[in-house]
Order: C-alpha cells, then sequence, then structure tokens
C-alpha cells in the first residue's frame, strides 16, 4: 500500500513539473516540501473552534512531557492565538494556529495553510462538540481540500479528535467520577454519530475526552508543574491522550508518505482550479472576439455598400451631365462647352458634399458602435485578458495590437475629414480650389520651372514647394481631363445631328455608327477618368477608416489565434491533471 501511494505522489509531482507555466510554482512547493520531508519530526497540527481549548491541551502536554512553555503560549478567556506557532515535544512537533470558524478569515487560512504540510492532526472540540460552522469541519476532515485525491490517501488514520475541557460538560468528577466518566463516553460516542451521519466517522485514529487544566486551577501560569495538575490525574484522560500521541512516532514512515501524497493532491487541486478558471476566461475572451470579428466584418461590408452606392451615384451623375449636352446640341454654342465645366464642378462639388457628409456620418456611426462596445464589462475583461497574452508572449507586441489603446487612436483620424470636399481641399491646401487652380494656370503661363516660379511670385502667393504644388495639383486635376472631355462631347454631338439631318448611305450610316461607338467609348472611359479623379480622396478618407477596421480585425485574429493555442494548452494540461491523479 505505501508503495502505491508513494509512486502516486512521485506520479503527480511528475505531471505538475510538466505542465506549462507552472513551473516556477511547482518547484518552489517541492523544496518546501523536500525540506519539511528531511525532517525527521512528526509534525501534528492542533486545529478546532478559537475557544476549544487547543492552548490549555497543549501546555498540559509540553508539562506532562517534561518541555518548558514557550512565552508565545498564553491561556485566557480571550482570544490569544493570532498566529501558527510551532514548539518540539521529543519526537513530535506540535503546531498551535488561531482556530477554524472563528469569523476572522485570515486566522482561517492561517490555520489551513498550515494543515497542508502536516503528518498528524489534533482536533480540539469544546464540550458543546462543533459549534460553528460544522461544514467546514466535515470538508477538512473528509480531504475535500483535496478534491482529487484518492480515498486512501486523505486524512484517514492521521487525526485524533480531543474533546477538551470535559469538566464544564455538567458533572463534577469529584462529585460523581461515575456520572463524569458516564458523560465523556456519551459525549465522545455523540461525535462518532454526528461524524457518521457526513460519513467521516472512519477517519479518525482515535477520540478522547480529557480535562487539561483541572478547574482552570492553572491558567495562564507561564511555568507549572506536573503537580499542579496531579489533583486530577485519576480521570483527566490525559495520559491516554499522550500514549496515543507518543505512538505516532512509531508511524511516522506511513504518516510521511500520507502527507506527501496530500500535500502534491492540494497543489494540484489549487492549479487544476486555477487552471479551470483560465480556460473559462479564455473561452469568454474568445467568443468576445469572434463577436468582435464578426461586427467588424459586418462594418466593413456597410462601408463597402456605401463607397460603391456613393461612387456609382458620381458615375450617374457625370454621365447624365455629358449625355444632356449631347442631347441639347440642336441648341449647342461655344457657351454650351465653357460652361460644361461649371457644370460638371457643381455637380462634382454638390457630390462631394453629400458624400463627405454621408462618410462622416458613417463614421460617426461605426465609432459609436465601436465605443459602445468597448465599454462593455465584457471587452474590458477581453482587454485584460489580451494584455495578459502580451506581457506573457516572448516576442515584443506590435502597437497596434492594442486593440482599445489603438482603435481609440485611429477612429480621430476620421474626424478630420469635415464638410465635404470644398472645404477639404481648403484645409489641405490654405487656399481655394479656385484660387489653387489661377496658380497652376499662371504656372503653366509663366513658362518658368516651379522652383523659379516660386521665387519670382514668393510662396504667399504660390505654392510652398513641391508638395504642395503636387497636392494642388492632384485635387483639380479633373479639369484639366474636361479639356480633353469637351472635343469628344462636340464630336459626338455633331453626328447625333447629321443622323437626324442627312440621308445616309448604308456604308456611311455604318461609318458614322461605328465612329459614335468609338467616340462613346472614349467619352465612357472619359467618364471613368472624371469619376475617379473626383473620387479620389473621397476615397482615400473612407480608406482611412477601412485601415482602422483592417489593424482592428488582424489584432483580433492574432489575438483569437494566441487564445485558441492557450486554450488548447490548458485542455491538454486539465486532461493530464485529471487522468493522471486517478489511481
Amino acid at each position: 500500500m505505501s508503495v502505491d501511494i508513494k509512486d502516486w505522489t512521485n506520479k503527480i509531482w511528475n505531471i505538475l513539473e510538466q505542465l506549462p507555466g507552472s513551473s516556477d510554482v511547482v518547484a518552489r512547493e517541492r523544496q518546501k516540501w523536500e525540506v519539511f520531508e528531511a525532517n525527521a519530526q512528526v509534525r501534528i497540527v492542533i486545529f478546532g473552534a478559537y475557544d476549544a481549548g487547543k492552548s490549555s491541551l497543549l501546555k498540559r502536554i509540553l508539562v506532562q512531557s517534561g518541555v518548558d512553555i514557550p512565552s508565545w503560549l498564553t491561556v485566557s478567556s480571550y482570544h490569544e492565538t493570532f498566529e501558527v506557532c510551532q514548539v518540539d515535544c521529543g519526537q513530535l512537533t506540535f503546531l498551535d494556529t488561531p482556530g477554524l470558524a472563528s469569523g476572522n478569515l485570515t486566522h482561517d487560512q492561517q490555520t489551513l495553510e498550515a494543515m497542508k504540510l502536516a503528518d498528524a492532526f489534533l482536533w480540539v472540540l469544546p464540550p458543546q462538540l462543533i459549534t460553528s460552522d460544522p461544514a467546514l469541519f466535515t470538508r477538512v476532515l473528509c480531504g475535500e481540500l483535496m478534491v482529487d485525491v484518492p480515498d486512501k490517501v486523505k486524512v484517514v488514520n492521521s487525526t485524533i479528535a480531543v474533546i477538551a475541557r470535559i469538566d464544564e460538560a455538567g458533572v463534577d468528577p469529584e462529585d460523581n467520577l461515575t456520572g463524569f466518566l458516564e458523560l465523556s463516553q456519551r459525549k465522545v460516542s455523540e461525535l462518532r454519530q454526528i461524524l457518521e451521519k457526513e460519513d467521516t466517522n472512519n477517519i479518525l485514529l482515535n477520540t478522547f475526552a480529557v480535562v487539561a487544566d483541572p478547574y482552570q486551577l492553572v491558567g495562564n501560569d507561564p511555568d507549572p508543574s506536573i503537580e499542579d495538575y496531579h489533583i486530577a490525574s485519576e480521570w483527566d484522560g490525559i495520559d491516554a491522550l499522550l500514549s496515543s500521541l507518543n505512538n505516532l512516532s512509531l508511524s511516522s514512515q506511513r504518516l510521511r508518505q500520507y502527507a506527501g501524497a496530500r500535500y502534491v493532491a492540494i497543489l494540484a487541486f489549487y492549479i487544476k482550479t486555477e487552471i479551470q478558471t483560465m480556460l473559462k476566461d479564455n473561452q469568454f475572451s474568445l467568443s468576445i472576439i469572434n463577436n468582435e470579428i464578426s461586427a467588424t466584418e459586418l462594418q466593413q461590408e456597410k462601408l463597402n455598400n456605401f463607397t460603391e452606392t456613393t461612387l456609382r451615384e458620381l458615375e450617374f451623375l457625370i454621365e447624365e451631365a455629358l449625355s444632356h449636352i449631347v442631347r441639347s446640341f440642336s441648341n449647342f454654342s461655344d457657351e454650351s462647352l465653357i460652361n460644361l465645366k461649371s457644370s460638371l464642378e457643381m455637380i462634382i462639388d454638390k457630390w462631394l458634399e453629400n458624400a463627405y457628409g454621408e462618410r462622416n456620418y458613417l463614421a460617426n456611426e461605426l465609432e459609436c458602435e465601436f465605443r459602445e462596445r468597448i465599454n462593455r464589462p465584457s471587452f474590458r475583461k477581453l482587454s485584460e485578458t489580451i494584455d495578459e497574452i502580451i506581457e506573457q508572449s516572448s516576442e515584443s507586441p506590435e502597437p497596434d495590437k492594442k486593440l482599445v489603446k489603438n482603435a481609440k487612436k485611429i477612429l480621430s483620424v476620421a474626424s478630420r475629414f469635415r464638410d465635404g470636399f470644398q472645404a477639404y481641399a481648403k484645409a489641405e491646401l490654405g487656399m481655394s480650389l479656385e484660387a489653387a487652380a489661377s496658380r497652376l494656370r499662371d504656372l503653366e503661363a509663366s513658362g518658368k520651372t516651379l522652383q523659379e516660379f516660386i521665387k519670382a511670385q514668393g510662396k504667399s502667393s504660390t505654392f510652398s514647394g513641391l508638395t504642395h504644388f503636387k497636392k494642388a495639383k492632384d485635387l483639380v486635376k479633373w479639369e484639366e481631363i474636361l479639356d480633353y472631355t469637351s472635343p469628344l462631347i462636340e464630336q459626338l454631338a455633331i453626328l447625333a445631328l447629321e443622323l437626324t439631318d442627312d440621308i445616309l448611305s448604308s456604308q456611311q450610316a455604318e461609318e458614322r455608327a461605328s465612329k459614335r461607338r468609338e467616340l462613346r467609348e472614349k467619352l465612357r472611359i472619359q467618364v471613368q477618368v472624371i469619376k475617379n479623379e473626383a473620387s479620389s480622396e473621397f476615397i482615400r478618407s473612407c480608406q482611412v477608416i477601412e485601415s482602422w477596421m483592417f489593424k482592428n480585425k488582424n489584432g483580433y485574429l492574432a489575438t483569437k489565434v494566441d487564445l485558441e493555442k492557450m486554450i488548447f494548452s490548458l485542455q491538454s494540461s486539465l486532461t493530464l491533471l485529471t487522468t493522471g491523479s486517478k489511481t
């Protein structure tokens, strides 16, 4: 049996050492165990309710064993033990604890922490037996603090129960010794019955009813002698308890092996609990990531649909304007061609104004949707998980991997496009489109290079430099295209007029029809050129939003991959722990 326990213990240690991310914790805990294992003393933890009489009992054991009373061991009607203290007594080492179910969480934690490294346990109860939180004591006794520990590894045959202060139970042993002894046995039986109901009776090595300090004659005397307790030596039950305690040293090897199994099992349980919590958190974060990816894809689709619809509208407006010129050629004049530029300018400017207005509205809508999502508690939890992944990564994270910071930074770019193309162009150039076009014409008419022109006219009257010049040329470029488009419209319109005025031969009709198709194709191409030039800045502004979405989505996808790897690793660790802890 003992060999099985030792093998099981070593197997759990080996499993824990293989778990990713746990090596430091496991190494530290194993070192702590090895220090404990090297100590030949049988370590006994005294636990129980804070008023059970633990300190009085320990004091009596020490006096009875001829051991000096340590200064920290005091006895009073108040709660005197505030920390775990230990004292050697022959081959035994006793740890006095603050107590369980005292209403002080720190004291409970101190006691349970001390119980993790122990060969045996001395459970001290008052005459009223389990007076507070019986469920806690039951969990301790049945090993529920060590969920995955096999039954044979729990606290079986390692716990001695002591009903202390039995002289306060109602019968004075000096007046009625028989009644006192019968009462003591009834209390022992009563405790066993309570434990049988909880199926924990078989875990006790032995049960005693004792009187540690008869009639409280010793109290807080710092240096009592055995003679001070002599009045109750025939009925205090201390000798039987001491015999049982000293016999523990005869089973020290068995107790130590069970202690090792309990210790590693407790560690495995806490690591498993941590893994389960991390797994749950990461699975939740993964669901949020998937939702964010879906939401971003829907936003991308919305932006794409908006861009395509808006550009189709521009194309339609340009075609309609050019077609109108062709259809009205019967009233055509030089003024009509001169007005063509003005007409297209008005159409494009109006379109740009509406397009930027709608784009800004869409950008605000997308921004509000995003801000609403990132302010949800679930997203804040996701941000924490992302930060943890970044901290755990051996590689330096890219700046855009900090999703929330990056999103806010990129979102701020969207707000710089405002009030349509004209205002945007003025903000970009520091002048109106008309002024920019005028300066470009002046430059062309001067016959000078850009540098010569700027030097002659001055930067305030021309351009600040090459970059400024190129930007201005880009923004008014479509005007140059109209200079090429106008003759095409004129030729197409003349052909249309001739078709209505002349009776043509089949060959002439075919030639002119072919010419019309050629011109119309050229005109169609020019429509696309005008549309592309007129919409280039608008498309760039939409690409700012698209870039923001792209970076967000890439960040989400990268985090999703990391989360899926972590989830797989955690699930593997959990499976290894669960299957490995079975015997």
